[in-house]
């Protein structure tokens, strides 16, 4: 990998887990952009990253890698892709959760709560459905406070006390 390079311009293709097969046309233009990008230097980051995702042995494995990685950057749409994937292989309880998570990134807070919800309801013992629907319930809160503060900004105030007033500890 001492030689990577940044393409000018990303090259649409869709493929299973770098196992992709493109057509001449595709190819030919891959071949361009890759004689064309620039050289770049890879941090240690990148370098652990790339080190990490080559040194895993299956596929799953490197889906989840994968999946966990574009969760780390924000990037519903892929992580979705990804979760789609474990869900049609195997629809587990970690599966849902995996989808439950990528909707959330996504911003489509309403599915990932009701996926969430599905694995509860499926085992109410799985601490790590809660955890999810916790973080969903988090963020869904934030965005029904901005909104109200949009609404009407005197909301503001109210709920900067209200926050203030919850972070208190419990006397008793």
């Amino acid at each position: 990998m001492g030689n990577a390079r940044r393409f000018l311009k990303p090259i649409p293709a869709k493929g299973k887990l770098n196992l992709y097969a493109l057509d001449s046309e595709l190819a030919a233009k891959a071949k361009a952009a890759i004689a064309s990008a620039e050289v770049v230097q890879l941090g240690s980051n990148e370098n652990e990253w790339i080190k990490e995702m080559t040194s895993l042995d299956d596929e799953e494995s490197r889906r989840l890698a994968l999946f966990e990685t574009y969760v780390g950057m924000n990037d519903g749409k892929s992580a979705v892709r990804l979760a789609e994937v474990g869900l049609s292989k195997n629809p587990d309880a970690d599966a849902i959760l995996d989808m439950a998570r990528a909707r959330q990134v996504a911003g489509n807070l309403e599915a990932a709560m009701s996926e969430a919800n599905r694995v509860i309801e499926m085992d109410p013992e799985n601490a790590r459905a809660y955890v999810v629907r916790s973080e969903i319930f988090h963020e869904l809160s934030d965005r029904d406070r901005a909104k109200a503060i949009e609404i009407n900004p005197d909301y503001a105030a109210i709920l900067a006390e209200s926050k203030e007033f919850g972070d208190e500890e419990d006397p008793a």
